[in-house]
């Protein structure tokens, strides 16, 4: 299992807890997410994130993200 978050309030959660983790940019959690599990589909991959990273600054990634990939 990896954990990924941002550097905001849900930052300090893989602290925490006994699993491999990657803290990324403010805002950028899903990018490093997406890559870690398409390098390793047999990792269960969790982002966790706050309203900063997902609805202020990060509000365009999260909407990519929930788009009808091609």
């Amino acid at each position: 299992m990896v954990i990924v978050s941002g550097i905001g309030q849900a930052g300090k959660l893989p602290h925490f807890l006994k699993s491999h983790t990657y803290n990324s940019l403010h805002s950028r959690a899903l990018s490093p997410a997406t890559a870690i599990k398409a390098v390793n589909k047999d990792l269960k991959v969790i982002v966790t994130t706050g309203d900063g990273d997902m609805y202020g600054e990060g509000g365009n990634h999260f909407i990519h993200y929930c788009s009808p990939k091609s």
